[in-house]
């Protein structure tokens, strides 16, 4: 039975780079219009590869916080969750880089707001670093886009992000 589920494993075969409607649908072995159900274009079917890629590998995780756990250390759990998932899908994670200023990516979102709330729960953070220039969702994001970036990356690295983290948040001297 043809379902979006049955199609977006046939497209994360295709891969985004080689990805389109009709691609998807010779290699699913169903007709154009099949796909044109599911996916009306083909930025909806990035889309729903991107959110199914989100929901398979890190929605969920976002909102599980253990008791007293630091921003740092819930990020860099985060990042290694994130690169397991990531090892064959480096070409989505690519595309998701693209992906990040629209509003449309709902588990973008939600990675935003679930860092918000964990770094909100941290009460060893000098609070007194944020003013109207440096504010904590200017630093959720940046630090967001650039764990992105590293899980892009042939040799990927957290480690400097998590120094600078340290430093800035916790004034761990180096």
């Amino acid at each position: 039975m043809i379902s979006k589920a049955y199609l977006l494993e046939h497209a994360k075969k295709i891969g985004i780079k080689d990805l389109s409607i009709r691609t998807l649908s010779k290699a699913a072995d169903v007709s154009v219009g099949t796909v044109y159900n599911y996916f009306p274009s083909k930025h909806a079917l990035t889309a729903a590869l991107l959110d199914d890629f989100w929901e398979a590998s890190l929605a969920q995780d976002i909102c599980r916080v253990k008791p007293n756990q630091g921003f740092v250390d819930y990020l860099t759990i985060l990042f290694e969750k994130a690169l397991m998932q990531t090892e064959n899908f480096k070409e989505i994670m690519q595309a998701q880089l693209t992906f990040l200023e629209t509003d449309s990516n709902t588990y973008y979102q939600h990675m935003e707001s679930g860092l918000l709330k964990v770094l909100n729960l941290d009460k060893d953070i000098d609070f007194t670093i944020w003013n109207e220039y440096f504010t904590k969702e200017w630093f959720i994001t940046f630090i967001l886009e650039n764990m992105m970036s590293q899980l892009t990356k042939e040799k990927p690295n957290f480690r400097a992000l998590e120094i600078m983290m340290n430093t800035i948040l916790y004034k761990e001297k180096i």
